[in-house]
Formats: structure tokens, C-alpha cells, sequence
């Protein structure tokens, strides 16, 4: 009876011992601490960190949630005009920090603002925007008045030819020295040339011609002056009447340079809407990595609450020493878990200021960014059909194709022309003047009396004209891939479209599973908590719920970034990205 009794006693006072180190841990739960814990893991709103906005409790109106959510960076697509949803967590924690660096809030906003002033790919593609621009300048230059100008000097020595002596009555003389002449002419011509040249949008060439010359012959022999100058002024015309015919003809290079100029305008745009949609996917990854830095802290704060009064417990010899080091593990891993969110949220700020151009040799390279928005998220419509109209009206992909074709019809019919026979009408014009002097030469040619004119046809062919036939039958293959180019990109577009709009539509549905879980898993917990505090639960269960937890709100929060992420891709499969944030980008 004695052995019973103090045994009895024995337990009684285990009992006792172990419901005051109860209410003791649930006190010290309950306490307020830095994190802002309640009974491992409540949240309290009172104590969100002054950084941030405090997310919309469960009880909240959609009057409030209206106001405290930023209605700019919500979504990037058209929203339902309904109350945001937002990530059920409060953030409880500081984001991990540079330490002596300075920390700056940045919004959607600045970081469109930012990437489009400094992105680095962005500037390259302008440069080629810019020569495609010049190259239409350059196509435009076949219709510059062309002015050419030449100044020469001939010398030609020949031999004289006279008739021999007895072939002629009267002349007697046997030798050129008896007529006091040598027997080797040498002309001496001093010549300028200045003319000018207009090709016609027809395809024919004008010109007008002047010609300077002096020509001296030595000996003079029989000539009647020497030295005696030439002026000449013609007007000349060349015509073609079959091949390059046509002002189609002559301005295709111009056409097709305008052409490519689009193309090179709608690359542009594809690389600013690529690197834009970049830059928000990654600033929504920094939103991610902060929360999910807060989720991991949560945990790790938890085991290490769970370790403490698993401490107490042992020291009172409640619990087995098992218990303790179960939770020393936990605690180590959730630490683990803590410094990666740590390494993560840097790499991404990293990640973010090179998208930005803020490099290493920028003073802001130390900064912190803390971005201003939270994971909150929009319905959208959904309407496949409409989504195609928007792509094919706004894709620069499908803008790309289509020029493209229209280029490769017009190197077709250039082509088609280039089969043609070369038959050519030419003329010439003009007045000629002579004399002894140049002034008067000139004024010899003032008075009109002396002219010279000449009209003519001139044709070529080339035999077998192979040139001509297999370059046609090459421009006729190249718009025949241009045009199925064009189906093909149609068809790629469609299966984006379809696509982004199905990862969407996943990323809503996960965000209302993974929002259930985390209910369920928080009263999971709730519950084997309380069976924990009676001794009913061990601290391995109360680790693994809380692990469940932790998990389930990172994948809430997944879910939500990743919509938020499906919606910048949507916008880019529909091209409309600049258009849903006002941005214009203008073709001069």
C-alpha cells in the first residue's frame, strides 16, 4: 500500500509539474514576441511590419480592400471591375537587407519606367530600328539629281598622209620637207565635261551635257585653224520600253525598304514587350521571394518555439529526450530553408537591377529594392476569341510575316519584269559651236544655227536568259515560303493564345485549392496543437502540421505570382502588353 501510495503521489505530482510548464509555454506563446507569433503561428494584423501594406483580412469590406489594394499594379491585363483577391498571409517579418546599404521602394511603375530608359537590349534593337529608318533615305537617293564633271587632256600623234608627188598636177615637190612640214601629226585636245543626270520615276534617264574643248594640231599642215575650239550643249533622253519600265519598277527598292523599316519597327517592339515582361515577371519573383522569406520565418520560429518548451518539458522530465531533438533538427532545417529565401531575394534584386542597367559601376547597385506591390490578383475575362482578334491585330510577329510577303510579291514582280527583253528608246539634242577663240565659240553656238540630233532603238537579250528565268522562278519560291511563314506564325499564335490561356485559368484554380489548404492545414494545426498542450500529441505531429502549413502557404503564394506571371504572358501571346500600360512607341 505504501508502494502504491507513492507512486500515486509520484504521478500526481508529474502531472502537476507538466500543466504548470503548459500554461507557462502557452503564455509565453501568447506573448507578443518580434515575429508577431501567436500559439505558433497565429497571425496578428497589429503587427505587420510599417514596410507594407497589411493584406485584407477574411472580415474586411470590398469598400476596404479596395482602397488599400494598388489598383495600377494588380494585374496586366483587363480586370472585371471586382475585389482583388490577395495572398491570406500577413507579412510579419523584415526582408533580409544589404547591411550599410540604402533600401528603396520601387513600384511596377518604375520598373517599366526604368527598364525603358536603360535596357541595354532595348537600346541595341533601337539602333537597327534607326538604320532600317535611314535605309529608306538611302533607296530614295536613285532620284538625286546626279552631277558629274570631267576636265582631260588627249595627245595623239599620228602619221601625215598627203598625196605623193606626181599623183597630183601642178605639185612637183618629192619630199614633205620641200612643203616645210614634218610627216607625224600630233593633236593636242584639252577637253571639259560637265553634265547633269535625273532618272525618272518611269525608269527612263534625262540628261544635259556640255562640252569645253580646245584641239591643237601640230604641224597645222593643210588645217584651217589651229588651234579652234568646240562647245557643245545636249539635251539626252533613254527611255526603256520593256525591261525596268514602270514606276512600280523603279521605286520597289524604296518599297521594300519601307517594308523592312516595319519590320525592323515591329523587332523593335517585340524586344521592348520581351524585356518589359521580363522585368514584371521578375519584380513579381521579388514579391514571391520576400513573402516567401516570411513563410520560411514563420517556420523556423515556430520549431524554435516548439524547441523551447520541448526543453522546458525535458528539464521537467515530462518528455524523453527524443522530443528535444526532434525539434533541434527541424529547427536546423527550417533554417536552411530561411538562408536560401535569404540568397533568393538577393540573386532576384540582382536579377532585376540588370534588367534595369543598374550595374555594378552604378551608384545604386547596393540598394536595396523592396518592391511596393503584394500578391494580390485580378479576375479576368476570358475570351479566346477575342484574344486571337487582338493577337493578329497586335502581334509584332504576325506584323513581321505580313510585311515580309508583301516585300517578297513585290521582289516577284521585279523579277517578273526582269524576263523581259531590254528595249531601249534614245535620243539626243543639241547645239554646237566653233572657232578659233572660246568666246566666240561660244557665242558661234548661241545663235542656234549649228545643231545635232539623234533617235534611235536599242535592244538586248541575253541568250538563253537564264539569269532572267531562274530569278523569277526564285523570287516566286521565296513569296510561296513567305506566305506559309504567315500560316505558320498564325498557327503558332493560336496555340500561344490557347495556351496562355489555360495557364491562367490553372494558376486561378490553384489559387482557390492552395487558399482551402491553407485553411485546413491552419486549423490541422490549430487542433493538434491544443492536443499537444494536453499531452495528447507529440512534438513530432505538431512539426510535421507545422511543416504542412508552411508548405501550403508557399504554394498559395506560388500560385498567386504565378497567375499574376500567366497574365504578363498572356498580354505578350496577344501583343498587347504596351497597350494595357499606356505605352506608345512611335514609327517616324
Amino acid at each position: 500500500m505504501r508502494i502504491m501510495t507513492c507512486r500515486m503521489r509520484f504521478v500526481v505530482l508529474r502531472v502537476a509539474v507538466a500543466a504548470c510548464v503548459i500554461m507557462l509555454g502557452s503564455c509565453a506563446a501568447r506573448s507578443t514576441g518580434p515575429d508577431g507569433l501567436r500559439a505558433l503561428g497565429a497571425a496578428s494584423s497589429a503587427e505587420v511590419s510599417p514596410q507594407y501594406q497589411t493584406p485584407m483580412a477574411k472580415g474586411d469590406t470590398a469598400a476596404n480592400a479596395s482602397e488599400s489594394s494598388p489598383s495600377a499594379e494588380a494585374s496586366t491585363s483587363m480586370p472585371l471591375p471586382a475585389t482583388p483577391g490577395v495572398y491570406a498571409g500577413d507579412l510579419k517579418t523584415s526582408p533580409p537587407l544589404q547591411p550599410g546599404a540604402p533600401t528603396h521602394r520601387i513600384s511596377l511603375q518604375d520598373v517599366l519606367r526604368l527598364t525603358l530608359e536603360n535596357n541595354l537590349d532595348i537600346k541595341i534593337s533601337e539602333y537597327d530600328r534607326k538604320i532600317a529608318r535611314d535605309e529608306i533615305e538611302v533607296q530614295k537617293g536613285i532620284f538625286d539629281t546626279l552631277f558629274t564633271s570631267r576636265l582631260a587632256q588627249t595627245e595623239i600623234e599620228q602619221p601625215l598622209v598627203l598625196e605623193k608627188a606626181g599623183t597630183t598636177p601642178g605639185f612637183t615637190q618629192t619630199t614633205w620637207e620641200d612643203f616645210g612640214i614634218s610627216d607625224v601629226q600630233q593633236s593636242v585636245a584639252k577637253s571639259f565635261e560637265a553634265r547633269l543626270s535625273q532618272l525618272l520615276p518611269t525608269g527612263g534617264i534625262l540628261e544635259l551635257l556640255y562640252t569645253d574643248e580646245r584641239l591643237e594640231q601640230v604641224p597645222s599642215g593643210f588645217a584651217t585653224v589651229s588651234p579652234y575650239y568646240t562647245v557643245q550643249l545636249t539635251l539626252a533622253f533613254l527611255h526603256p520600253i520593256l525591261k525596268n519600265f514602270g514606276p512600280a519598277v523603279t521605286k520597289a527598292g524604296i518599297r521594300i525598304a519601307k517594308n523592312n523599316a516595319e519590320i525592323s519597327h515591329e523587332a523593335f517592339r517585340l524586344q521592348v514587350m520581351s524585356q518589359l515582361a521580363e522585368a514584371l515577371k521578375t519584380y513579381w519573383e521579388l514579391v514571391f521571394a520576400i513573402y516567401n522569406y516570411d513563410v520560411q520565418m514563420i517556420s523556423f520560429r515556430q520549431a524554435q518555439e516548439l524547441l523551447r518548451i520541448n526543453t522546458i518539458k525535458f528539464e521537467a522530465g515530462v518528455v524523453p529526450s527524443t522530443d528535444v531533438l526532434q525539434a533541434k533538427a527541424q529547427v536546423a532545417s527550417r533554417e536552411e530553408q530561411v538562408i536560401i529565401a535569404h540568397q533568393q531575394i538577393l540573386d532576384i534584386q540582382d536579377l532585376l537591377k540588370q534588367i534595369m542597367n543598374v550595374t555594378n559601376t552604378d551608384p545604386n547597385w547596393q540598394t536595396n529594392l523592396i518592391p511596393e506591390g503584394r500578391p494580390t490578383y485580378y479576375d479576368v475575362r476570358l475570351d479566346e476569341d477575342q484574344f486571337l482578334r487582338e493577337a493578329f491585330a497586335y502581334r509584332p510577329e504576325y506584323r513581321q510575316a505580313e510585311t515580309m510577303l508583301r516585300s517578297r510579291k513585290i521582289q516577284r514582280m521585279v523579277a517578273r519584269n526582269k524576263r523581259l527583253p531590254e528595249l531601249n528608246f534614245y535620243g539626243y539634242y543639241g547645239f554646237t559651236g566653233a572657232d578659233e577663240s572660246n568666246t566666240r565659240a561660244f557665242e558661234n553656238m548661241e545663235t542656234l544655227d549649228y545643231h545635232h540630233w539623234q533617235v534611235g532603238l536599242e535592244f538586248r537579250y541575253p541568250l538563253p536568259n537564264r539569269a532572267g528565268r531562274y530569278g523569277y522562278h526564285q523570287s516566286q519560291l521565296q513569296y510561296d515560303q513567305a506566305r506559309e511563314s504567315l500560316e505558320n506564325v498564325k498557327n503558332l499564335i493560336t496555340l500561344a493564345i490557347r495556351n496562355s490561356r489555360r495557364e491562367v485559368e490553372t494558376n486561378r484554380k490553384l489559387i482557390d485549392v492552395n487558399e482551402a489548404s491553407v485553411e485546413y492545414e491552419e486549423a490541422k494545426l490549430d487542433a493538434e496543437q491544443k492536443r499537444f498542450d494536453v499531452g495528447m500529441a507529440t512534438s513530432h505531429d505538431v512539426l510535421e502540421f507545422q511543416r504542412d502549413l508552411a508548405n501550403s502557404r508557399a504554394n498559395h503564394l506560388r500560385a498567386i505570382i504565378d497567375y499574376n506571371k500567366a497574365l504578363i504572358e498572356l498580354e505578350l501571346a496577344k501583343g498587347t502588353l504596351l497597350k494595357s500600360h499606356q505605352i506608345q512607341i512611335e514609327n517616324q
